[in-house]
């Protein structure tokens, strides 16, 4: 997923799709999301992009509980993230 939110949205990160983030007052002002679901990591990366806005990445240590690797995810989840994606790039060419 890093390789399609860069393709995509020409913004690289080491890891799109980690749900720890966090913005300045400046950027929570700036950027306008549509997404509801996973593809959200993207989109905040394009927005970011899209708005000339700064992105550092601090390192994180991620820990799964037996639970939450047992549920996982799958390739269809990707396609589905790489497809609302796309139609958010689409939507802000307009």
């Amino acid at each position: 997923m890093n390789l399609i939110t860069f393709i995509v949205f020409r913004k690289w990160s080491t890891d799109s799709q980690s749900g720890m983030k966090a913005f300045s007052k400046k950027a929570i002002n700036t950027m306008c999301f549509h997404s509801m679901g996973y593809e959200i990591c993207s989109e905040i990366i394009g927005e970011i992009g899209r708005n000339r806005l700064r992105l550092m990445e601090v390192p994180i240590e991620v820990r799964y509980s037996d639970y939450s690797k047992l549920k996982g995810q799958n390739w269809l989840n990707g396609i589905n993230i790489f497809t609302k994606i796309l139609v958010i790039k689409l939507a802000n060419k307009k």
